[in-house]
């Protein structure tokens, strides 16, 4: 008996539905009509609309792809297997239709076509919500075929750009009669990245998988050689995979030093659940609380931080390319010493937005706007009053995948501090280029 769902399957479809095909461009009514049918989840009349002009386009991509889906979703998954494979066949570029010919043939429980087609879907650059549901779809398959089969992936990564606030400073010279150190002022620089990682994925049966990653990154300033950062992270967790949801738990552990010095520390538990409202929306809500421990010198930054968020996400474009996802969060820092001032409340939006090209270019943005309110007066000499910061962050990538091993990226990060404390404010602009290696 197949215990996996066949609906995680169609979440998938949503997300790739029609990749590179132009069937809404289509002039044939019928095509047109068919589609309509199948997006209103309505496959028996999509299926009687296309019976009738299986005799004149049958080898068509196009109405291959439809008729075969129509077939599946109605159950003649031996038949649908035919349609899909012509449309395959003629387009092997035909993202859709693979993906519901390897969903045919997990249904027929031929896991090694099903898989092997996956695979090949992975490596057609999809949209970051696919990639998500890739991953979960092949270890779903790995742990009917092959339970506690270890998978692995690495990475090396070399990056360059320029930073012109690399300190994250003022651009004042002097606060309450004092001229400020050049280390705390904002200071430019170019700057040269190193960055190496891997993960190891387990997977069990009935949809539970352990991951474990770990990444170690060094970032060098040659004008600003006192925040020179090296940041070495390890997260591992469960996740749960059922009909309709997917939740995790796990645990990260980071240390971040500066100038060859500890900057900070923390460890964190976390945990997520997103649950599919339909086929193209999704709901999510997380937890995560985070002991972050600084330097000795700096010891009254120390805090416990507790989050929590909720999050909507939508596949939209009429070929399913482009995906968006927007998370409200709030939280609270609570400092661990008495007389610390570090108390705050967090509350904040992100956006991301995503949208592939084609199966080798894809742009994504990043957008968020957090608002911390302190619990204390920072400089009375200054302001009178708790201080206050809106941090707003705005990031472009555009990726070109080289072939499937190699990616190329380039990013522009514009980021700005408002505080109604003048020396924690501003602004930041970081632009730079990228090329990944990733060896699996």
């Amino acid at each position: 008996m197949i215990f996996f769902s066949e609906r995680i399957f169609r979440s998938l479809l949503v997300v790739l539905a029609l990749v590179y095909a132009t069937i809404a461009g289509a002039a044939d009514s019928d095509l047109h009509n068919a589609q309509r049918m199948l997006n209103q989840g309505k496959p028996g009349q999509a299926l009687a609309i296309l019976s009738l002009s299986e005799p004149e386009m049958a080898g068509d991509s196009r109405f291959d792809y439809l008729f075969g889906l129509a077939l599946l979703e109605t159950g003649q998954t031996g038949k649908a297997i035919f349609a899909l494979q012509r449309a395959v066949d003629n387009d092997p570029e035909f993202a859709a239709a693979r993906l519901d010919l390897a969903r045919a043939y997990f249904l027929e429980e031929n896991m090694a076509d099903a898989r092997f087609h996956l695979l090949i879907l992975r490596d057609q650059n999809p949209p970051p919500a696919a990639q998500r549901e890739i991953r979960n779809l092949l270890a779903q398959i790995d742990s009917k075929t092959e339970p506690g089969k270890n998978n692995y992936q690495a990475y090396a990564r070399f990056a360059t750009g320029y930073d012109s606030n690399a300190n994250a400073a003022t651009d004042a010279s002097r606060f309450l009669g004092f001229v400020l150190d050049p280390e705390s002022r904002e200071t430019d620089s170019p700057y040269a990245a190193y960055a190496l990682g891997g993960e190891i994925q387990r997977p069990f049966e009935k949809g539970l998988i352990w991951n474990t990653r770990a990444d170690l990154g060094q970032r060098n300033y040659p004008d600003a050689s006192f925040v020179n950062a090296t940041l070495g992270s390890i997260r591992s967790r469960l996740r749960k995979v059922a009909e309709t949801t997917q939740y995790s738990a796990g645990v990260l552990a980071y240390r971040l030093n500066t100038d060859d010095k500890l900057n900070s520390k923390g460890i964190s538990l976390e945990g997520d659940y997103e649950h599919q409202l339909n086929r193209r929306t999704y709901i999510g809500f997380l937890g995560k609380w985070t002991a972050i421990r600084y330097a000795d010198n700096q010891d009254v930054r120390d805090v416990d931080q507790f989050l929590f968020g909720s999050s909507i996400s939508r596949v939209f474009g009429e070929t399913g390319m482009g995906n968006v996802v927007a998370t409200l969060l709030l939280g609270r820092d609570n400092a661990r010493l008495s007389d610390s001032k570090y108390n705050r409340d967090i509350a904040g939006l992100q956006v991301f937005v995503g949208w592939n090209f084609n199966s080798r270019v894809s742009l994504q943005t990043f957008a968020s706007v957090s608002r911390s309110n302190y619990d204390d007066v920072f400089f009375p000499q200054q302001v009178n009053e708790d201080r206050k910061d809106t941090l707003s962050q705005i990031t472009l990538r555009l990726t070109w995948k080289i072939n499937r091993s190699w990616f190329f990226d380039y990013s522009y990060s514009h980021q700005m501090n408002n505080s109604n404390v003048e020396v924690f404010e501003y602004d930041r602009d970081v632009a730079g280029v990228s090329l990944r290696r990733i060896f699996r």
